[in-house]
């Protein structure tokens, strides 16, 4: 899937040619092409986290703006941004060049990370019409969030990231004792 060499040598020839007969829209396609393979190839997780951001929000909005005043929809809405922020935090602590970028960028995926599990809880508590009868559990969920979200920025969450070679990520977070 990743063998390029000759995949980039066409695409590139076909971008530098200045051949009358070839239309410039080819040029640009082949362009677009050749940066997504190269992309793709250099760092699959990196991708995929995009197209996750990509379907993730439109799956979300697609909900929320079928009826704005469901209850149902908008947390639905909220469980999709959750993973939104996760996914775009996770792009972009893959695309780091240093170490304190991929430190924030680490913190702020974990962010999302954290928020994901109260909200989809509290999403399938009012799909299964029980939001009242786990109410207790919804609000501690929510609770515990608050307290991790604040944890995350201390060492006890994450320490820092290293300079290490893991599975071709260029820094990898230390996990602190929480």
């Amino acid at each position: 899937a990743c063998s390029q060499n000759r995949t980039e040598s066409t695409a590139l020839q076909s971008v530098r040619s200045s051949n009358v007969g070839v239309c410039p829209t080819q040029n640009i396609r082949s362009a677009i092409l050749l940066a997504l393979r190269i992309s793709f190839c250099m760092n699959v997780f990196a991708s995929m986290a995009l197209i996750n951001v990509a379907t993730s929000t439109v799956i979300g909005l697609l909900v929320v703006f079928a009826n704005r005043k469901s209850r149902l929809n908008q947390l639905y809405g909220a469980f999709a941004a959750t993973i939104v922020w996760w996914s775009f935090a996770y792009f972009s602590w893959q695309i780091s060049s240093n170490a304190s970028d991929a430190e924030l960028w680490t913190r702020l995926f974990m962010m999302g990370a954290i928020a994901i599990t109260p909200v989809y809880f509290h999403f399938t508590t009012e799909l299964l019409y029980a939001t009242k009868k786990y109410a207790r559990f919804v609000i501690g969920g929510y609770i515990f969030t608050g307290v991790f979200l604040v944890l995350d920025w201390t060492p006890l969450f994450i320490q820092g990231v290293s300079s290490r070679e893991i599975f071709r990520f260029q820094f990898w977070p230390d996990a602190g004792p929480l």
